[in-house]
């Protein structure tokens, strides 16, 4: 008979690549985790596993099973996160994936109200790529992610919730020689290196737009950290350039410790977007932050105005 846990194992080692690697995913010992794969295999009548010194490969029977395997874990942690709704709780835990270029914005201004709303909420604010926060979404590991909704825009099985549209401003150091010129075009920045705080998907309009300048598929940025006061930091002390959300360095251009290099055109905007699985229910603490989101992105908008 087979078991949830069984399921789990073969998920780990496979992920993993060794019985080895996989103890610290599935929580158990090397020889527990050894016995549980060799009682499925037995159960089954077919070795799933080759066994070698430096790991383990995968049957072909394996490979072919692996991805049910995943869907009927992904199928339990379902019923358990729909139980977890229908109790209506106020306390648990809950993670969310956070694109890099927003994740200060988010962090700084919403998560301390919600964790002074709901102390009993475990929370986890995980940074990554897109494809990275994309995998783990499909795997359940997110609640949901926030981040730019450009840079999703090809995946399917998703649902997006619009919370608003962040203009990007281009950020140089006061002495920089682009400051120099009447009028800065794109094609006068790309001689210079541009940092950042994630990279540019495929299919982020950023992206296109510098493959069509440069006639070729771009590696950017060369810099890449979610920091900004780094990032800050480099384009005071090089003629590196930066992408960023226009509130992230509002004060610095108001002072005029930094300079803003203005460019028109709409790829210049973050389309600020929740982002969940569209099968999955959200729960009420998802639901909460979200509200939280919303508020106060309408806030900051009539402020504005």
């Amino acid at each position: 008979m087979l078991t949830v846990k069984q399921l789990q194992h073969v998920v780990a080692i496979k992920k993993a690549g060794s019985i080895q690697a996989a103890t610290e995913l599935a929580c158990i010992s090397q020889s527990a985790l050894t016995r549980s794969l060799m009682s499925l295999e037995d159960n089954l009548g077919v070795v799933l596993f080759e066994r070698h010194k430096t790991g383990v490969i995968p049957t072909p029977f394996c490979n072919t099973i692996i991805e049910q395997c995943q869907q009927v874990l992904h199928g339990l942690d379902d019923i358990k996160h729909n139980a977890d709704i229908y109790r209506k709780l106020e306390e648990g835990e809950l993670k969310i994936g956070i694109g890099r270029a927003i994740s200060g914005l988010v962090c700084q201004n919403i998560l301390p109200i919600f964790v002074a709303a709901y102390p009993k909420v475990k929370l986890s604010i995980i940074e990554g790529t897109p494809e990275e926060l994309t995998l783990r979404l499909q795997q359940r590991e997110f609640d949901f992610i926030i981040a730019g909704f450009g840079s999703y825009a090809n995946i399917e099985q998703i649902k997006v919730s619009r919370l608003k549209s962040i203009p990007l401003s281009i950020i140089v150091n006061n002495d920089h020689p682009v400051n120099k010129l009447e009028t800065v075009t794109w094609q006068d920045l790309l001689p210079y290196s541009l940092i950042g705080a994630t990279k540019l998907s495929l299919s982020n309009p950023l992206y296109q737009l510098f493959e069509k300048l440069t006639k070729a598929s771009p590696s950017l940025p060369s810099v890449m950290c979610s920091d900004y006061q780094a990032l800050k930091n480099i384009v005071l002390t090089s003629n590196a350039w930066l992408i960023a959300p226009a509130p992230i360095f509002e004060r610095e251009i108001v002072d005029k410790e930094l300079t803003e290099i203005n460019l028109s055109v709409k790829e210049m905007a973050i389309d600020l977007s929740v982002i969940e699985l569209s099968k999955r229910q959200r729960s009420p603490m998802a639901e909460k932050f979200i509200s939280l989101c919303e508020e106060y992105f309408c806030r900051e908008s009539e402020t504005r105005n």
